[in-house]
């Protein structure tokens, strides 16, 4: 219940249909609906990366460890457009594409990602197909 409470629903209220018919479905017929049952479309390796509260875990950064980071993306002298840029197109290639969960790996809402991501298209010129 902790992971379905706790869980970072960026999609709307089918995403939650969707994943407790997907739970009712894959759980057995006198069992309990288990987290891995709701999750059932994300693979094993993903699975075990995602606590009991719902959310993706990651492994912790200590705050000197997250300068370092800092420091060194400081010096490589990419912008923040360029940086922006480039943590979506990671967050979207491990997500497979599918946009809330790349959503919840950079601690956004899907609208959030999604603005972005439109905007990135406006600035390129490209049609405004996502959604």
């Amino acid at each position: 219940m902790a992971a379905l409470q706790n869980y970072a629903w960026p999609g709307n209220i089918r995403e939650m249909e969707n994943m407790i018919e997907r739970g009712i479905l894959l759980a057995p017929v006198d069992g309990y609906i288990e987290v891995e049952h709701l999750f059932a479309l994300i693979d094993e390796d993903e699975l075990s990366s995602i606590s009991s509260r719902g959310e993706p875990c990651f492994p912790a950064v200590s705050e000197r460890d997250a300068d370092d980071i800092y420091m060194s993306v400081l010096a490589s002298g990419i912008g923040l457009d360029e940086l922006e840029e480039r943590l979506i197109d990671i967050a979207l290639r491990e997500a497979g594409g599918i946009v809330a969960q790349a959503a919840r790996i950079l601690k956004l809402t899907r609208p959030q990602l999604v603005y972005r991501l439109k905007r990135r298209n406006a600035e390129a010129g490209l049609e405004d197909a996502i959604e």
